[in-house]
């Protein structure tokens, strides 16, 4: 990444990557955190100050029991996956310029128009 941002300044990074199979997760707990968080802290230390992050992330921040949910819900995850997802979105919050995407079937939009974003 250093060498990367070295040679392009991007405006925008748009953050999809990711382990996301939950049973894989669940087998190797340390390597999903590798990727899923350690890997967004590389991200945040090495990209352009002024480069607005677009991290995409999951419903699987929430358990689905006291759903639908929106950008304003409270996060209560039940899997390994959940939780590396949890400590990715509040790395990225701690960074000015940033919006978090959550997709998945539990959410839902607080405005017609609205996708479940959060920014900062």
């Amino acid at each position: 990444m250093i060498e990367l941002f070295s040679r392009i300044c991007p405006r925008m990074i748009v953050q999809c990557a990711g382990v996301c199979d939950v049973e894989s997760c669940e087998r190797d707990p340390a390597f999903a955190w590798a990727v899923n968080v350690d890997a967004m802290r590389i991200l945040i230390a090495h990209a352009p100050p002024d480069a607005r992050i677009v991290y995409c992330s999951s419903d699987h921040v929430f358990s689905g029991d006291t759903g639908p949910y929106d950008e304003t819900s409270a996060t209560d995850p039940l899997s390994v996956y959940g939780l590396t997802r949890v400590a990715a979105e509040q790395l990225m919050l701690a960074r000015p310029n940033t919006v978090i995407v959550r997709s998945g079937p539990w959410i839902r939009r607080s405005v017609p128009s609205a996708y479940n974003c959060t920014s900062r």
